[in-house]
Order: structure tokens, then sequence, then C-alpha cells
């Protein structure tokens, strides 16, 4: 892919289990790598890498990296590292087409889970326990966690089969920590939990020096049944009909607002 200011790249390469580079792998054009604002989701990628004949990998024991190169290297970084799946592999005279599906190190608290119900009591060491159940789940695993020193204020207890992810996510948050998630580089991370409406600004999406979007990109976009006005329901325990919260955008400069539209937009969140 060609901007009018770099000559882009993108590189596959194989891991160990400590996410420390191996080699290089062959990539065919065509993979992505998706990203989800959805921490529960994560970062992915779909793409097919060409092995040379007899060259096998557990794949089972290793970790893909994806990197992006710009002219320069000025921007490098590392987009995606996390556990393969082979989804098919093709077998051609001299070669393997081995198509993989690469989930992020989020996937190592996602797919652990213990059948029985999991508590965590009132008094416990919010950020201690969180890292005891990282590290039961995924050892081999980076992790940088902000330092709290709260500490449980009543028993917690998840069902049966509740994933590590969300059981971990829930004590941090307990603890004022954000999500966790995965980095470029494989690593398990977490920052301070701050308010939605007080966080800046991540990341502009605009062809400049430090886009990743080349011209000529296309966004398909339907803010005409956008809400700007959420009826949120919260049942309770003694029969009564349930509370009803309304929410609506009060910044009269958004775009969705009532002020921008003149009308209001309604969705029932029943």
């Amino acid at each position: 892919m060609r901007s009018d200011h770099r000559q882009e790249a993108y590189e596959v390469w194989l891991c160990d289990l400590k996410g420390n580079q191996l080699r290089r792998l062959d990539a065919e054009r065509g993979g992505q790598v998706i990203d989800s604002a959805d921490p529960s989701v994560g970062t992915s990628a779909t793409l097919t890498v060409v092995l040379a004949e007899g060259d096998a990998i557990d794949w089972d024991s290793a970790m893909v990296r994806v990197w992006y190169r710009s002219a320069g290297g000025e921007w490098d970084r590392p987009l995606l590292t996390g556990y393969p799946a082979v989804s098919r592999s093709t077998v051609d005279a001299e070669s393997v087409s081995v198509s993989l599906d690469v989930y992020d190190t989020t996937e190592a608290l996602r797919g652990y889970y213990v059948p029985r119900i999991f508590g965590v009591a009132a008094g416990a060491a919010l950020l201690a326990r969180a890292r005891e159940l990282i590290a039961e789940a995924a050892p081999l695993l980076m992790v940088s966690l902000p330092e709290s020193e709260e500490l449980l204020g009543q028993d917690m207890t998840w069902p049966a089969g509740t994933p590590w992810l969300s059981i971990v996510n829930a004590l941090l948050q307990a603890a004022g920590i954000d999500t966790i998630y995965s980095d470029g580089w494989g690593a398990l991370r977490a920052d301070p939990l701050v308010p939605s409406a007080e966080k800046g600004i991540a990341w502009e999406h605009k062809n400049d020096v430090t886009s990743l979007i080349a011209p000529g990109a296309t966004r398909d976009a339907d803010s005409a049944t956008a809400p700007n006005r959420l009826y949120v329901y919260r049942s309770t325990s003694d029969g009564a009909p349930p509370d009803i919260a309304v929410i609506t955008v009060d910044d009269p400069r958004d775009p969705l607002s009532f002020e921008q539209r003149g009308r209001w937009v309604t969705e029932d969140m029943r």
C-alpha cells in the first residue's frame, strides 16, 4: 500500500511464548489486523504465511507478531503480538500455505476459567489478587499495572465458567484501574481509570505523517438513526416496575445533540 508521503510495509514474525522474536515469516498479501474498541474482544488478525517444504512450526508453542513499517522507520511499531490458530493448510509442490487467526494475549485470560463459583473475600488487596489471577493463567507474559492499595470493600462472586478476563477487570476497576489490554508487544497493561468525559484524544484518524490510513480510504456511517436519547432500565427485587433512567446527549456542540439536530432520536435499551 502506498501513500503520498511514505511507503508502508508490514512484516510477520515468529516469536516464542515470551514474545522474543525468532525469525521473520513469509506472509502473503491481503491479511488484516482488526483493533476492536471493545476491550472484551481485543485485537486480532487474519493472515497467511508460506512455509518451505519441511519447515514445520509448532504453532501451539509460539506467538506471532505483526509489524507496521514506515519509510525511514520513524513510525515503526508492532500492531499485534498474539496466539496463532491454524484455520487451513494448503500443500503445494514445494511449499505449504498456512492460514492463521491471531488473537492478542488477553486471549490467555479470556480462555481460562474454573468450573465452579469463584469468589474474592472482602478485605483482599485488589491489585495483588488481580496479579495472582493473571499469573495463574498467563505466567509467561509481561504485566504492567498502575499501583493501588485499594482493598475490596465487600465479597465478590462470579458464576462457574466466568472467564478470568472478566474477573480480573472487575477487580481492577474496583481498584480504580481501567480495563486490561494487550499492547503491540504482547504485554498485558492497564491504565488508571479516568471518567470518559475527562479522557484526552488518543489518536486522530486523518491523513498526515502519523496516519495509518492511505489516501482514498472510505468510511461508511449512518448518523441519521444514531440516538441522542436512551431509556435504560434496572430491575427491582420486590416485583415493582423497573427503575427507568433517561440518558441524553447534553453537550449542545455534539453533532447528535438536540440543539444540532432539532429533534430527539430515542432508543429503548430494554
